[in-house]
This record gives structure tokens, C-alpha cells and sequence, in this order.
């Protein structure tokens, strides 16, 4: 997902309208690098690495979190230091 997309997503959209930002199926972890921070208490995540580009290769990701198919969590997650 480009961090573009990233940004036009906003809370409260639908699974669907989301859709229409993100084309990549996205995992179910994030990768062990990744620092994650608290997870919402409710609600389901999906990972998508955050490419600028086919040629960005970093370790960056987004994590997208739903509850009843609404956006409820949006975070941009960096590798850990």
C-alpha cells in the first residue's frame, strides 16, 4: 500500500470503501522486525507493507484494524531500533 492510499483512509469507513484504496491482500503479522504497538481491544487487524514505490524494499508497514467491517485503527509501523 503507498503511504498516498495510506492517507486517505480515515476512521469509520467501510471494509469496502476501504477496498477501493487498498489493492494488496495483506498478512495476518506483521513482519518480526516490525515494532508493533498496542493492538486495539476489539476489532481484527490485516498488515500491508508500506511501499512508496516497486523499488522500496523497506520494512515499513500499515496496520488497518476493523470492527464490524468499519475502520476502527489505522497505524503506520516501523521496524524496531
Amino acid at each position: 500500500m503507498s503511504p498516498a492510499d495510506f492517507q486517505q483512509l480515515t476512521m469509520g469507513m467501510t471494509r469496502e470503501e476501504v477496498a477501493e484504496h487498498v489493492q494488496a491482500k495483506g498478512l495476518d503479522q506483521p513482519l518480526p522486525v516490525i515494532d508493533e504497538s498496542r493492538l486495539p481491544a476489539s476489532g481484527q487487524c490485516r498488515y500491508y507493507a508500506a511501499r512508496a514505490g516497486v523499488l522500496d524494499l523497506g520494512s515499513e508497514m500499515f496496520r488497518l484494524c476493523f470492527s464490524d467491517d468499519v475502520l476502527i485503527s489505522a497505524d503506520h509501523l516501523y521496524p524496531a531500533s
